[in-house]
Protein backbone atom coordinates (compact mmCIF):
# COMPACT_ATOMS: atom_id res chain seq x y z
CA UNK A 1 0.00 0.00 0.00
CA UNK A 2 1.49 3.35 -1.03
CA UNK A 3 1.93 5.97 1.68
CA UNK A 4 0.03 9.21 1.20
CA UNK A 5 3.00 11.11 2.57
CA UNK A 6 6.32 9.86 1.24
CA UNK A 7 9.36 10.31 3.48
CA UNK A 8 7.28 12.66 5.64
CA UNK A 9 7.57 15.28 2.92
CA UNK A 10 6.01 14.49 -0.47
CA UNK A 11 2.21 14.34 -0.48
CA UNK A 12 0.88 12.09 -3.23
CA UNK A 13 -2.08 13.85 -4.86
CA UNK A 14 -2.99 12.00 -8.03
CA UNK A 15 -1.90 8.93 -9.96
CA UNK A 16 -0.70 9.99 -13.41
CA UNK A 17 0.06 6.60 -14.93
CA UNK A 18 1.46 3.11 -14.48
CA UNK A 19 3.35 0.47 -16.41
CA UNK A 20 5.55 -2.59 -16.10
CA UNK A 21 8.25 -0.62 -14.33
CA UNK A 22 6.10 1.18 -11.77
CA UNK A 23 3.71 4.06 -11.19
CA UNK A 24 3.86 7.85 -11.53
CA UNK A 25 2.15 10.34 -9.20
CA UNK A 26 1.60 14.05 -9.04
CA UNK A 27 2.86 15.16 -5.62
CA UNK A 28 3.34 18.23 -3.47
CA UNK A 29 6.52 19.09 -1.59
CA UNK A 30 5.10 19.98 1.82
CA UNK A 31 8.44 21.32 3.08
CA UNK A 32 9.19 23.75 0.28
CA UNK A 33 8.13 27.40 0.81
CA UNK A 34 5.95 27.39 -2.30
CA UNK A 35 4.52 23.89 -1.74
CA UNK A 36 5.78 23.22 -5.23
CA UNK A 37 4.37 20.38 -7.22
CA UNK A 38 6.59 17.58 -8.46
CA UNK A 39 6.48 14.10 -9.96
CA UNK A 40 7.05 10.97 -7.87
CA UNK A 41 7.89 7.70 -9.60
CA UNK A 42 7.66 4.43 -7.74
CA UNK A 43 9.77 1.69 -9.32
CA UNK A 44 8.82 -1.99 -9.11
CA UNK A 45 11.82 -4.19 -8.21
CA UNK A 46 10.96 -7.61 -9.68
CA UNK A 47 14.31 -9.20 -10.52
CA UNK A 48 16.24 -11.88 -8.65
CA UNK A 49 18.89 -9.45 -7.43
CA UNK A 50 19.82 -9.07 -3.79
CA UNK A 51 18.11 -5.95 -2.43
CA UNK A 52 21.38 -4.36 -1.34
CA UNK A 53 22.85 -4.73 -4.85
CA UNK A 54 19.73 -3.15 -6.35
CA UNK A 55 19.91 -0.28 -3.87
CA UNK A 56 23.57 0.38 -4.64
CA UNK A 57 22.83 0.54 -8.34
CA UNK A 58 19.77 2.72 -7.75
CA UNK A 59 21.97 5.14 -5.77
CA UNK A 60 24.54 5.28 -8.58
CA UNK A 61 21.97 5.91 -11.29
CA UNK A 62 20.30 8.61 -9.19
CA UNK A 63 23.61 10.45 -9.04
CA UNK A 64 23.77 10.30 -12.84
CA UNK A 65 20.23 11.67 -13.21
CA UNK A 66 20.92 14.46 -10.75
CA UNK A 67 24.02 15.49 -12.69
CA UNK A 68 22.19 15.47 -16.04
CA UNK A 69 19.29 17.57 -14.74
CA UNK A 70 21.62 20.12 -13.15
CA UNK A 71 23.64 20.59 -16.32
CA UNK A 72 20.90 20.62 -18.96
CA UNK A 73 17.58 22.42 -18.67
CA UNK A 74 15.86 20.10 -21.15
CA UNK A 75 16.19 17.23 -18.67
CA UNK A 76 14.03 17.29 -15.51
CA UNK A 77 15.90 17.99 -12.28
CA UNK A 78 16.06 15.24 -9.68
CA UNK A 79 14.99 16.52 -6.26
CA UNK A 80 15.38 13.30 -4.28
CA UNK A 81 15.71 9.54 -4.47
CA UNK A 82 14.12 7.58 -1.66
CA UNK A 83 14.10 3.97 -0.48
CA UNK A 84 11.12 3.26 1.75
CA UNK A 85 9.61 -0.10 2.69
CA UNK A 86 12.02 -1.80 0.25
CA UNK A 87 10.66 0.26 -2.64
CA UNK A 88 12.49 2.81 -4.79
CA UNK A 89 11.17 6.32 -5.49
CA UNK A 90 12.37 9.20 -7.64
CA UNK A 91 11.19 12.74 -7.00
CA UNK A 92 11.60 14.92 -10.08
CA UNK A 93 10.77 18.35 -11.44
CA UNK A 94 7.27 18.64 -12.86
CA UNK A 95 7.44 19.65 -16.54
CA UNK A 96 4.21 21.32 -17.57
CA UNK A 97 3.12 20.81 -21.14
CA UNK A 98 1.79 18.12 -23.49
CA UNK A 99 3.75 15.04 -24.47
CA UNK A 100 4.23 14.52 -28.20
CA UNK A 101 1.71 11.67 -27.98
CA UNK A 102 -0.89 14.11 -26.60
CA UNK A 103 -0.04 16.70 -29.23
CA UNK A 104 -0.38 14.13 -32.00
CA UNK A 105 -3.75 13.00 -30.63
CA UNK A 106 -5.11 16.56 -30.46
CA UNK A 107 -3.69 18.00 -33.70
CA UNK A 108 -2.98 15.07 -36.00
CA UNK A 109 0.25 14.76 -38.03
CA UNK A 110 2.77 17.54 -37.43
CA UNK A 111 4.22 19.70 -40.16
CA UNK A 112 7.76 19.27 -41.42
CA UNK A 113 8.74 22.58 -39.82
CA UNK A 114 7.39 21.46 -36.43
CA UNK A 115 9.19 18.11 -36.58
CA UNK A 116 12.41 19.77 -37.69
CA UNK A 117 12.13 22.11 -34.72
CA UNK A 118 11.73 19.16 -32.34
CA UNK A 119 14.74 17.37 -33.86
CA UNK A 120 16.90 20.49 -33.76
CA UNK A 121 15.82 21.04 -30.15
CA UNK A 122 16.56 17.49 -29.00
CA UNK A 123 19.74 16.53 -30.85
CA UNK A 124 21.96 18.84 -28.75
CA UNK A 125 20.40 17.26 -25.63
CA UNK A 126 21.33 13.81 -26.92
CA UNK A 127 24.82 14.99 -27.78
CA UNK A 128 25.20 16.17 -24.17
CA UNK A 129 23.81 12.92 -22.73
CA UNK A 130 26.10 10.80 -24.89
CA UNK A 131 29.10 12.92 -23.92
CA UNK A 132 28.38 11.79 -20.35
CA UNK A 133 28.51 8.13 -21.50
CA UNK A 134 24.75 7.77 -21.00
CA UNK A 135 22.26 6.22 -23.45
CA UNK A 136 18.62 7.22 -22.89
CA UNK A 137 17.22 3.88 -24.22
CA UNK A 138 13.54 4.84 -24.27
CA UNK A 139 13.01 7.78 -26.62
CA UNK A 140 9.43 7.90 -27.93
CA UNK A 141 6.59 10.46 -28.17
CA UNK A 142 5.40 9.61 -24.64
CA UNK A 143 8.80 10.59 -23.20
CA UNK A 144 9.12 14.00 -24.87
CA UNK A 145 7.23 16.96 -23.39
CA UNK A 146 6.85 20.31 -25.14
CA UNK A 147 7.37 22.62 -22.17
CA UNK A 148 4.63 25.25 -22.03
CA UNK A 149 6.75 28.19 -20.93
CA UNK A 150 9.26 28.05 -23.79
CA UNK A 151 7.96 25.26 -26.16
CA UNK A 152 11.31 23.47 -25.90
CA UNK A 153 11.22 19.66 -26.05
CA UNK A 154 12.17 18.07 -22.71
CA UNK A 155 13.42 14.48 -22.47
CA UNK A 156 12.01 12.40 -19.61
CA UNK A 157 12.05 8.78 -18.30
CA UNK A 158 15.60 7.52 -18.80
CA UNK A 159 15.52 3.77 -19.35
CA UNK A 160 18.72 3.10 -17.42
CA UNK A 161 16.94 3.74 -14.11
CA UNK A 162 14.09 1.41 -15.07
CA UNK A 163 16.63 -1.37 -15.45
CA UNK A 164 17.52 -1.02 -11.78
CA UNK A 165 14.24 -2.75 -11.02
CA UNK A 166 15.01 -5.74 -13.28
CA UNK A 167 18.37 -7.08 -12.06
CA UNK A 168 19.66 -10.64 -11.97
CA UNK A 169 21.41 -12.26 -9.01
CA UNK A 170 24.68 -10.54 -9.96
CA UNK A 171 23.23 -7.03 -10.08
CA UNK A 172 23.06 -6.82 -13.88
CA UNK A 173 19.97 -5.98 -15.95
CA UNK A 174 18.16 -9.15 -16.95
CA UNK A 175 18.16 -10.05 -20.61
CA UNK A 176 14.45 -10.84 -20.59
CA UNK A 177 13.29 -7.39 -19.47
CA UNK A 178 15.21 -4.39 -20.77
CA UNK A 179 14.14 -0.77 -20.79
CA UNK A 180 12.73 0.52 -24.03
CA UNK A 181 9.62 0.29 -26.21
CA UNK A 182 9.89 -2.45 -28.87
CA UNK A 183 8.52 -0.55 -31.86
CA UNK A 184 10.98 2.34 -31.26
CA UNK A 185 13.87 0.02 -30.33
CA UNK A 186 16.56 -1.14 -32.78
CA UNK A 187 17.53 -4.78 -32.77
CA UNK A 188 20.93 -4.32 -31.13
CA UNK A 189 19.24 -2.67 -28.14
CA UNK A 190 16.62 -5.40 -27.96
CA UNK A 191 19.49 -7.88 -27.77
CA UNK A 192 21.03 -5.97 -24.86
CA UNK A 193 23.65 -4.03 -26.83
CA UNK A 194 22.43 -0.40 -26.86
CA UNK A 195 24.65 2.14 -28.59
CA UNK A 196 24.54 5.91 -28.98
CA UNK A 197 23.02 5.42 -32.42
CA UNK A 198 20.21 3.40 -30.79
CA UNK A 199 18.90 6.70 -29.40
CA UNK A 200 19.15 8.29 -32.86
CA UNK A 201 17.16 5.38 -34.28
CA UNK A 202 14.41 5.90 -31.68
CA UNK A 203 14.37 9.65 -32.33
CA UNK A 204 14.07 9.02 -36.08
CA UNK A 205 11.17 6.64 -35.51
CA UNK A 206 9.52 9.24 -33.28
CA UNK A 207 9.82 11.85 -36.03
CA UNK A 208 8.30 9.45 -38.57
CA UNK A 209 5.30 8.83 -36.32
CA UNK A 210 4.84 12.57 -35.83
CA UNK A 211 4.96 13.22 -39.58
CA UNK A 212 2.58 10.42 -40.57
CA UNK A 213 0.26 10.34 -37.57
CA UNK A 214 0.26 6.55 -37.86
CA UNK A 215 1.46 3.79 -35.58
CA UNK A 216 4.78 2.46 -36.78
CA UNK A 217 3.41 -1.08 -36.78
CA UNK A 218 0.83 -0.04 -39.39
CA UNK A 219 3.58 0.93 -41.84
CA UNK A 220 5.81 -2.12 -41.47
CA UNK A 221 6.36 -4.36 -44.47
CA UNK A 222 6.42 -7.70 -42.66
CA UNK A 223 7.65 -9.55 -45.72
CA UNK A 224 10.76 -7.38 -46.14
CA UNK A 225 11.14 -6.30 -42.53
CA UNK A 226 11.24 -2.61 -43.52
CA UNK A 227 9.24 0.50 -42.63
CA UNK A 228 7.35 1.86 -45.64
CA UNK A 229 6.52 5.28 -44.20
CA UNK A 230 7.16 7.70 -47.09
CA UNK A 231 3.75 7.27 -48.85
CA UNK A 232 2.05 8.29 -45.58
CA UNK A 233 3.96 11.59 -45.27
CA UNK A 234 3.04 13.65 -48.31
CA UNK A 235 4.77 16.93 -48.93
CA UNK A 236 7.88 16.05 -46.92
CA UNK A 237 11.15 17.20 -48.45
CA UNK A 238 13.61 14.69 -49.86
CA UNK A 239 16.37 15.95 -47.55
CA UNK A 240 14.38 15.29 -44.36
CA UNK A 241 13.37 11.87 -45.68
CA UNK A 242 17.01 11.01 -46.28
CA UNK A 243 18.01 12.13 -42.78
CA UNK A 244 15.29 10.02 -41.16
CA UNK A 245 16.00 7.02 -43.36
CA UNK A 246 19.66 7.08 -42.39
CA UNK A 247 18.88 7.56 -38.69
CA UNK A 248 16.62 4.49 -38.76
CA UNK A 249 18.87 2.15 -40.74
CA UNK A 250 18.75 -1.46 -39.56
CA UNK A 251 22.51 -1.65 -38.96
CA UNK A 252 24.12 0.73 -36.43
CA UNK A 253 27.13 1.30 -38.68
CA UNK A 254 24.87 2.66 -41.42
CA UNK A 255 23.29 5.30 -39.15
CA UNK A 256 24.71 8.62 -38.04
CA UNK A 257 27.45 7.99 -35.51
CA UNK A 258 26.66 11.04 -33.37
CA UNK A 259 23.80 13.38 -32.64
CA UNK A 260 25.88 16.32 -33.88
CA UNK A 261 26.41 14.57 -37.23
CA UNK A 262 22.65 14.14 -37.60
CA UNK A 263 22.10 17.77 -36.61
CA UNK A 264 24.63 18.90 -39.24
CA UNK A 265 22.77 16.87 -41.89
CA UNK A 266 19.51 18.62 -40.93
CA UNK A 267 21.17 22.02 -41.28
CA UNK A 268 22.53 21.36 -44.78
CA UNK A 269 20.98 23.53 -47.53
CA UNK A 270 18.67 21.62 -49.82
CA UNK A 271 20.84 22.07 -52.86
CA UNK A 272 24.54 22.69 -52.67
CA UNK A 273 26.78 23.42 -55.66
CA UNK A 274 30.08 21.57 -55.77
CA UNK A 275 32.66 24.31 -55.38
CA UNK A 276 35.64 22.05 -55.97
CA UNK A 277 37.95 23.18 -58.77
CA UNK A 278 37.65 21.08 -61.90
CA UNK A 279 41.06 20.56 -63.45
CA UNK A 280 41.18 20.75 -67.27
CA UNK A 281 41.61 17.42 -69.01
CA UNK A 282 44.85 17.37 -70.95
CA UNK A 283 44.81 15.08 -73.98
CA UNK A 284 48.36 14.06 -74.83
CA UNK A 285 49.48 14.21 -78.48
CA UNK A 286 49.69 10.91 -80.34
CA UNK A 287 53.04 9.16 -79.87
CA UNK A 288 55.66 9.55 -82.61
CA UNK A 289 56.56 6.14 -83.99
CA UNK A 290 60.07 5.94 -85.40
CA UNK A 291 60.64 3.22 -88.01
CA UNK A 292 64.30 2.20 -88.22
CA UNK A 293 65.87 3.11 -91.56
CA UNK A 294 68.46 0.60 -92.78
CA UNK A 295 70.29 3.50 -94.43
CA UNK A 296 70.65 5.27 -91.06
CA UNK A 297 74.07 4.11 -89.84
CA UNK A 298 73.15 4.50 -86.16
CA UNK A 299 69.76 2.74 -86.22
CA UNK A 300 70.97 0.16 -88.69
CA UNK A 301 73.98 -0.58 -86.54
CA UNK A 302 71.84 -1.02 -83.42
CA UNK A 303 69.57 -3.44 -85.27
CA UNK A 304 72.55 -5.54 -86.36
CA UNK A 305 73.89 -5.50 -82.83
CA UNK A 306 70.61 -6.89 -81.41
CA UNK A 307 70.30 -9.37 -84.23
CA UNK A 308 73.79 -10.52 -83.39
CA UNK A 309 72.81 -11.15 -79.78
CA UNK A 310 69.83 -13.18 -80.86
CA UNK A 311 71.90 -15.32 -83.25
CA UNK A 312 74.85 -15.93 -80.90
CA UNK A 313 75.21 -19.51 -79.89
CA UNK A 314 77.05 -21.10 -76.97
CA UNK A 315 77.14 -24.25 -74.94
CA UNK A 316 73.70 -25.56 -74.01
CA UNK A 317 72.60 -24.72 -70.48
CA UNK A 318 73.06 -27.50 -67.94
CA UNK A 319 69.96 -29.59 -67.25
CA UNK A 320 68.04 -28.52 -64.10
CA UNK A 321 68.89 -30.41 -60.96
CA UNK A 322 66.30 -32.93 -59.93
CA UNK A 323 64.67 -31.95 -56.64
CA UNK A 324 63.36 -34.94 -54.79
CA UNK A 325 59.82 -34.31 -53.43
CA UNK A 326 59.58 -34.18 -49.69
CA UNK A 327 57.12 -36.54 -48.05
CA UNK A 328 53.89 -34.61 -47.36
CA UNK A 329 52.50 -34.64 -43.86
CA UNK A 330 48.92 -35.82 -44.00
CA UNK A 331 46.83 -33.80 -41.55
CA UNK A 332 43.80 -35.56 -40.08
CA UNK A 333 40.52 -34.16 -41.38
CA UNK A 334 39.13 -34.03 -37.82
CA UNK A 335 40.44 -34.37 -34.29
CA UNK A 336 39.20 -34.10 -30.71
CA UNK A 337 41.24 -32.43 -27.98
CA UNK A 338 41.67 -33.50 -24.36
CA UNK A 339 38.57 -31.53 -23.36
CA UNK A 340 36.40 -33.24 -25.95
CA UNK A 341 36.17 -30.22 -28.28
CA UNK A 342 35.96 -31.49 -31.87
CA UNK A 343 37.75 -29.71 -34.71
CA UNK A 344 37.45 -29.84 -38.51
CA UNK A 345 40.39 -29.19 -40.88
CA UNK A 346 39.68 -26.14 -43.06
CA UNK A 347 41.80 -26.21 -46.26
CA UNK A 348 43.83 -23.28 -47.56
CA UNK A 349 42.23 -21.45 -50.47
CA UNK A 350 40.68 -18.27 -51.83
CA UNK A 351 37.19 -16.79 -51.57
CA UNK A 352 35.18 -13.64 -52.26
CA UNK A 353 34.68 -11.87 -48.92
CA UNK A 354 31.96 -9.32 -48.12
CA UNK A 355 28.77 -8.39 -49.93
CA UNK A 356 27.17 -5.53 -51.85
CA UNK A 357 24.31 -5.09 -49.34
CA UNK A 358 25.57 -2.96 -46.45
CA UNK A 359 28.24 -0.32 -45.94
CA UNK A 360 30.82 -2.13 -43.83
CA UNK A 361 30.52 -5.30 -45.96
CA UNK A 362 31.52 -3.48 -49.17
CA UNK A 363 33.25 -4.01 -51.49
CA UNK A 364 33.32 -7.70 -52.30
CA UNK A 365 37.01 -8.59 -52.48
CA UNK A 366 39.28 -11.60 -52.94
CA UNK A 367 40.97 -12.99 -49.82
CA UNK A 368 43.52 -15.77 -49.73
CA UNK A 369 43.83 -18.11 -46.76
CA UNK A 370 47.40 -19.36 -47.09
CA UNK A 371 47.51 -22.09 -44.45
CA UNK A 372 44.98 -24.72 -43.43
CA UNK A 373 43.62 -24.45 -39.89
CA UNK A 374 41.37 -26.33 -37.53
CA UNK A 375 38.05 -24.77 -36.55
CA UNK A 376 35.67 -25.97 -33.86
CA UNK A 377 33.04 -28.27 -35.31
CA UNK A 378 30.54 -26.81 -32.83
CA UNK A 379 30.20 -23.69 -30.72
CA UNK A 380 31.90 -24.17 -27.33
CA UNK A 381 29.39 -25.73 -24.95
CA UNK A 382 28.58 -24.94 -21.34
CA UNK A 383 30.03 -28.27 -20.18
CA UNK A 384 33.34 -27.49 -21.91
CA UNK A 385 33.45 -23.99 -20.45
CA UNK A 386 32.70 -25.24 -16.95
CA UNK A 387 35.41 -27.91 -17.19
CA UNK A 388 38.01 -25.16 -17.71
CA UNK A 389 36.60 -22.20 -15.75
CA UNK A 390 34.73 -23.96 -12.96
CA UNK A 391 31.53 -21.93 -13.44
CA UNK A 392 28.75 -21.42 -15.98
CA UNK A 393 27.71 -17.80 -16.75
CA UNK A 394 25.03 -18.75 -19.31
CA UNK A 395 21.47 -17.47 -19.13
CA UNK A 396 20.00 -20.59 -20.74
CA UNK A 397 21.27 -23.66 -18.86
CA UNK A 398 22.23 -27.01 -20.40
CA UNK A 399 25.50 -28.93 -20.81
CA UNK A 400 25.10 -29.27 -24.59
CA UNK A 401 23.85 -25.72 -25.09
CA UNK A 402 26.39 -23.18 -26.39
CA UNK A 403 28.00 -21.17 -23.62
CA UNK A 404 26.80 -17.55 -23.83
CA UNK A 405 26.81 -14.42 -21.74
CA UNK A 406 30.63 -14.40 -22.07
CA UNK A 407 32.62 -11.29 -22.97
CA UNK A 408 35.56 -11.26 -25.38
CA UNK A 409 37.83 -10.55 -22.42
CA UNK A 410 36.49 -13.56 -20.50
CA UNK A 411 36.93 -15.77 -23.57
CA UNK A 412 40.60 -14.81 -23.61
CA UNK A 413 40.93 -16.12 -20.07
CA UNK A 414 39.31 -19.38 -21.13
CA UNK A 415 41.74 -19.68 -24.08
CA UNK A 416 44.74 -18.95 -21.84
CA UNK A 417 43.66 -21.67 -19.42
CA UNK A 418 43.02 -24.11 -22.27
CA UNK A 419 46.42 -23.42 -23.84
CA UNK A 420 47.95 -24.18 -20.46
CA UNK A 421 46.86 -27.80 -20.93
CA UNK A 422 49.48 -28.22 -23.66
CA UNK A 423 47.51 -29.28 -26.76
CA UNK A 424 47.07 -25.83 -28.34
CA UNK A 425 47.70 -23.19 -29.34
CA UNK A 426 44.07 -22.05 -29.55
CA UNK A 427 42.60 -18.64 -30.33
CA UNK A 428 39.48 -17.06 -31.80
CA UNK A 429 39.18 -17.06 -35.60
CA UNK A 430 39.99 -13.92 -37.54
CA UNK A 431 37.11 -12.39 -39.48
CA UNK A 432 38.56 -13.75 -42.71
CA UNK A 433 38.93 -17.28 -41.30
CA UNK A 434 35.39 -17.17 -39.93
CA UNK A 435 33.70 -16.03 -43.15
CA UNK A 436 35.81 -18.39 -45.29
CA UNK A 437 34.80 -21.35 -43.11
CA UNK A 438 31.15 -20.22 -42.89
CA UNK A 439 30.80 -19.96 -46.66
CA UNK A 440 32.49 -23.36 -47.23
CA UNK A 441 32.86 -22.61 -50.93
CA UNK A 442 29.45 -20.95 -51.39
CA UNK A 443 28.91 -17.39 -52.63
CA UNK A 444 25.34 -16.53 -51.57
CA UNK A 445 23.94 -15.00 -48.40
CA UNK A 446 23.86 -18.38 -46.65
CA UNK A 447 25.80 -21.63 -46.99
CA UNK A 448 22.60 -23.58 -47.63
CA UNK A 449 18.93 -23.67 -46.67
CA UNK A 450 18.70 -21.37 -43.66
CA UNK A 451 15.85 -23.15 -41.88
CA UNK A 452 17.72 -26.44 -42.12
CA UNK A 453 21.01 -24.94 -40.84
CA UNK A 454 20.15 -22.13 -38.47
CA UNK A 455 18.39 -21.26 -35.20
CA UNK A 456 17.15 -17.71 -35.66
CA UNK A 457 14.21 -15.49 -34.70
CA UNK A 458 11.86 -17.36 -37.03
CA UNK A 459 12.30 -20.81 -35.49
CA UNK A 460 14.24 -20.62 -32.20
CA UNK A 461 11.30 -20.16 -29.82
CA UNK A 462 13.36 -17.38 -28.16
CA UNK A 463 16.11 -19.59 -26.75
CA UNK A 464 19.38 -21.33 -27.59
CA UNK A 465 19.44 -24.97 -28.67
CA UNK A 466 21.93 -27.82 -28.17
CA UNK A 467 24.82 -27.54 -30.62
CA UNK A 468 24.78 -29.71 -33.74
CA UNK A 469 21.02 -30.22 -34.07
CA UNK A 470 20.75 -28.46 -37.43
CA UNK A 471 22.48 -29.52 -40.66
CA UNK A 472 26.18 -28.63 -41.07
CA UNK A 473 27.60 -26.55 -43.90
CA UNK A 474 29.62 -28.12 -46.72
CA UNK A 475 32.73 -28.43 -44.58
CA UNK A 476 31.01 -30.16 -41.68
CA UNK A 477 30.66 -27.12 -39.37
CA UNK A 478 27.48 -26.74 -37.32
CA UNK A 479 25.63 -23.55 -36.28
CA UNK A 480 27.84 -21.16 -38.25
CA UNK A 481 24.54 -19.43 -38.96
CA UNK A 482 22.58 -18.54 -35.81
CA UNK A 483 22.10 -20.10 -32.34
CA UNK A 484 24.59 -17.64 -30.77
CA UNK A 485 26.82 -14.92 -32.19
CA UNK A 486 30.51 -15.87 -32.27
CA UNK A 487 33.33 -13.61 -31.11
CA UNK A 488 36.23 -13.14 -33.57
CA UNK A 489 39.81 -12.16 -32.82
CA UNK A 490 39.78 -8.88 -34.80
CA UNK A 491 39.19 -5.33 -33.72
CA UNK A 492 36.31 -3.77 -35.66
CA UNK A 493 37.04 -1.37 -38.53
CA UNK A 494 34.15 0.10 -40.53
CA UNK A 495 36.40 0.21 -43.61
CA UNK A 496 37.78 -3.31 -43.14
CA UNK A 497 36.33 -4.66 -46.38
CA UNK A 498 38.15 -2.05 -48.45
CA UNK A 499 41.45 -2.79 -46.71
CA UNK A 500 41.44 -6.54 -46.23
CA UNK A 501 42.02 -7.85 -49.76
CA UNK A 502 45.08 -10.06 -49.98
CA UNK A 503 46.45 -12.86 -47.86
CA UNK A 504 45.34 -13.74 -44.31
CA UNK A 505 44.06 -10.28 -43.25
CA UNK A 506 43.97 -9.76 -39.49
CA UNK A 507 42.12 -6.45 -39.09
CA UNK A 508 43.39 -3.27 -37.38
CA UNK A 509 46.03 -3.34 -34.65
CA UNK A 510 43.76 -1.66 -32.11
CA UNK A 511 40.27 -0.26 -31.65
CA UNK A 512 37.37 0.11 -29.23
CA UNK A 513 35.16 -2.83 -30.29
CA UNK A 514 35.69 -6.49 -31.19
CA UNK A 515 33.89 -8.24 -34.04
CA UNK A 516 31.35 -11.03 -33.72
CA UNK A 517 29.68 -12.94 -36.53
CA UNK A 518 26.89 -15.32 -37.49
CA UNK A 519 23.65 -13.98 -35.98
CA UNK A 520 21.70 -15.66 -33.20
CA UNK A 521 18.43 -17.15 -31.97
CA UNK A 522 17.16 -13.62 -31.27
CA UNK A 523 17.82 -12.02 -34.66
CA UNK A 524 16.06 -12.16 -38.02
CA UNK A 525 17.55 -14.02 -40.98
CA UNK A 526 19.31 -11.00 -42.49
CA UNK A 527 21.62 -10.84 -39.45
CA UNK A 528 22.63 -14.49 -39.96
CA UNK A 529 24.16 -13.97 -43.41
CA UNK A 530 27.73 -15.15 -44.06
CA UNK A 531 28.92 -11.57 -44.67
CA UNK A 532 27.11 -9.87 -41.80
CA UNK A 533 29.38 -8.03 -39.34
CA UNK A 534 28.60 -6.89 -35.80
CA UNK A 535 30.71 -5.53 -32.97
CA UNK A 536 30.76 -4.38 -29.38
CA UNK A 537 33.17 -3.55 -26.61
CA UNK A 538 35.35 -6.45 -25.38
CA UNK A 539 33.59 -6.40 -21.99
CA UNK A 540 30.11 -6.90 -23.48
CA UNK A 541 28.26 -10.11 -22.64
CA UNK A 542 24.76 -11.23 -23.56
CA UNK A 543 22.62 -14.34 -23.70
CA UNK A 544 23.06 -14.74 -27.45
CA UNK A 545 26.83 -14.23 -27.65
CA UNK A 546 29.31 -17.14 -27.54
CA UNK A 547 32.28 -18.42 -29.57
CA UNK A 548 34.12 -21.29 -31.26
CA UNK A 549 37.88 -21.94 -31.37
CA UNK A 550 40.66 -22.11 -33.95
CA UNK A 551 43.73 -24.31 -33.55
CA UNK A 552 46.88 -24.21 -35.64
CA UNK A 553 47.08 -27.10 -38.10
CA UNK A 554 50.13 -29.22 -37.24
Amino acid sequence: MLPKLLSNRYLLIEKLGSGAFGETFLAEDTQSPSQRRCVVKRLNPTGACDFQLAKERFDREAVVLESLGEKNRQIPRLYAHIVENNEFYLVQELIEGPTLTQKLASQGPLSEAAVRGILVGLLPVLEFIHSQDIIHRDIKPDNIILRTKDTLPVLIDFGVVKEVTQLDAFGNPTSSVLAGTPVFMPLEQAAGHPMYSSDLYALGMTAIQLLTGKRLSEMQDRRKGTLNWRPHATGISLELSEVLNRATERYPQDRYETASEMLTALDQPRFQLDQRRVEPVVIPPPPVIVTPNPENPILGGMRKLFEGFSRKSGPPPPPPKRVEPQPRVQLPSEFKNSLGIEFVLIPAGEFQMGSTQFGDEKPVHKVKICQPFYLGKYQVTQAQWQAVMGSNPSYFKGEDLPVENVSWDKVQRFIKALNGRGDGPYQLPTEAQWEYACRAGTTGDYAGNLDEMCWYEGNSESKTHPVGQKKPNGWGLYDMHGNVWEWCQDWYDNGYSAKSAGSDPKGPSDGSARVYRGGSWFYTAIYCRSANRARNTPGTRNNDLGFRLVRTAR
